[in-house]
């Protein structure tokens, strides 16, 4: 059969080309009845655009790329469907990629994908300071949003105030008692384990107790990492009585302190950072901090496509998603029962 091309939709539509062209391109000079009549003949005949034609005409692609450390993480296939929704509904397509937190696949990625020239770029940078990245994004020559980083060039970016969600669930255990907390989250190379690590040593000073570095581990992100820093943490003599963790390391967090005999939360209460299944369906349910994971990656593609409107004459603009602290039953009072609530805390310590 032969192709339908746009001159068979502009003549059956009785219209002329560049009309077709403007409703196709979402300009907003074509009037209502004409678009809708349009668009009921593109249906009709089963007409598709020329992807590379229109590419050609009008130097964009409309195709926005997405590096992620490993989509299998469920917070960033969250983060990459929120975003990929948006986009297809915006007229956009997507490239999805892994950077398996390497920085020579992901300059390799970001060289890949300039040469593809895709019109903007989401990123989860594997390494922030890493010079090489630094400019391999700078020379790309492409807009780029951040996705829970800072980088070195100008871009915009969205992520959650870890800082604050840290300190409400260390005043939390602290209301509770509990005086020796340790964390175990992912490195400070990037922007959430350095909030988390600078909201965690301010909020522990703030209470007057010295921070013990043995009690802060970031330095990795899978359940192997979890079990061998918390089973470390509660080897020492004087183990911490209350631990929070991320969500990849949980897994393993309960492990060594079920292998150690630590009963949850008689002996060790638990804080989950970034709620999950998992958090809710453990026995006890975990209390956690929870900011919305899908909301990151609906901002970014939200920021992404302000972006490609405006251009790059306007500053960069940072979105930061607020967090809260949800109360389920692995937390105890220092030495007495567990509370079992189940609520949302907004203003612990008042």
């Amino acid at each position: 059969m032969r192709r339908v091309t746009i001159r068979d939709v502009a003549r059956t539509a009785g219209v002329s080309l560049g009309t077709v062209s403007r409703v196709l391109n979402r300009n907003r000079s074509v009037s209502e009845s004409i678009r809708e009549r349009v668009l009921q003949t593109i249906n009709a005949l089963g007409y598709q655009p020329d992807a590379v034609a229109q590419s050609m005409r009008t130097q964009a692609t409309r195709t926005i790329g997405i590096i992620v450390p490993d989509v299998s993480n469920p917070l960033f296939s969250n983060v990459v469907s929120a975003a990929e929704t948006v986009l297809t509904e915006a007229g956009y397509s997507t490239l999805l990629a892994n950077n398996h937190d390497s920085v020579d696949r992901e300059v390799e990625l970001v060289n890949m994908f300039r040469r593809r020239r895709i019109d903007g770029l989401l990123t989860s940078v594997s390494h922030e300071n890493e010079p090489r990245l630094t400019e391999a994004y700078r020379s790309a020559g492409i807009s780029v949003t951040a996705i829970e980083r800072e980088l070195a060039v100008a871009t915009d970016s969205v992520g959650a105030d870890h800082a604050g969600g840290i300190e409400q669930a260390v005043r939390y255990l602290i209301m509770l008692g509990h005086r020796r907390i340790g964390m175990i989250t992912v490195p400070t190379a990037g922007r959430p384990g350095r909030e988390r690590v600078r909201g965690f040593r301010a909020t522990i000073a703030a209470a007057g107790i010295s921070p013990d570095p043995a009690l802060i581990v970031a330095e990795g992100y899978s359940a192997e990492y979890g079990f061998s820093s918390a089973h470390g943490m509660l080897s020492l003599a004087a183990a911490p009585t209350a631990i929070l963790a991320g969500g990849n390391q949980m897994s393993g967090v309960l492990k060594a302190a079920r292998m150690l005999g630590r009963r949850v939360p008689d002996d060790l209460s638990l804080i989950i950072l970034g709620d999950s299944d998992l958090a809710s369906l453990v026995v006890p349910p975990l209390t956690a901090v929870r900011w919305d994971i899908q909301e990151v990656g609906r901002s970014a593609a939200r920021l992404m496509l302000s972006r490609l409107q405006v251009g790059h004459d306007e500053p960069p603009r940072r979105v930061v998603m607020p967090t809260e602290l949800i109360l389920r039953q692995s937390c105890a009072p220092l030495g007495g029962k567990p509370q079992g609530r189940k609520r949302k805390a907004r203003q612990l310590g008042d």
